[in-house]
């Protein structure tokens, strides 16, 4: 595992560990009037996410649960993983943070989660400039040192790890 990891998950035994995306799931399923099947109080974005669980047999589950629920699976690997995985723990919204959430311009985010297809470093074919001044804003901010992430960035993941602990 990860250095990082371990210390995000270092309380926990087992478990995923994610950004909730709840209320942006409801508001989407609302607007497409579509039958919500995930009804868990975190709705955890595959964007960035931990594992610290028994994968064992997973597929063979995956593949089950397309076939019972398919149907009503909007987004099926996230829906599986938020229906199979019970043991949730929440992490800072800086963790994932989805471009156009609310405070989304004020926070530091540690990463920066465009939904869809289409990403904005393709921006000969990304239709939504703000989406692609906001990407273009956080590469700028994001120094490398030879290819690698310096070191105050590291030092502010590792101030946030402590802080949602």
């Amino acid at each position: 595992m990860v250095p990082l990891l371990d210390e995000i998950t270092a309380e926990q035994k087992s478990g995923i560990f994610g950004v909730s995306e709840r209320e942006n799931r409801d508001n989407w399923m609302k607007q497409m009037k579509l039958k919500e099947i995930v009804n868990t109080p975190l709705y955890f974005n595959t964007g960035l996410m931990c594992y610290k669980a028994d994968c064992t047999g997973l597929y063979q589950k995956f593949i089950r649960t397309i076939e019972e629920k398919g149907e009503f699976m909007y987004c099926p690997e996230q829906d599986f993983v938020n229906l199979h995985f019970k043991e949730k723990h929440q992490l800072s919204g800086e963790f994932n943070a989805i471009w156009f959430n609310t405070g989304y311009k004020d926070m530091a985010p540690l990463m920066v989660h465009y939904l869809s297809m289409e990403k904005p470093w393709n921006k000969f074919i990304y239709l939504d400039f703000r989406a692609y001044a906001y990407w273009h804003k956080y590469l700028s901010a994001c120094e490398r040192v030879e290819g690698n992430l310096d070191r105050e960035f590291i030092s502010r993941v590792r101030s946030n790890v402590r802080r949602v602990k």
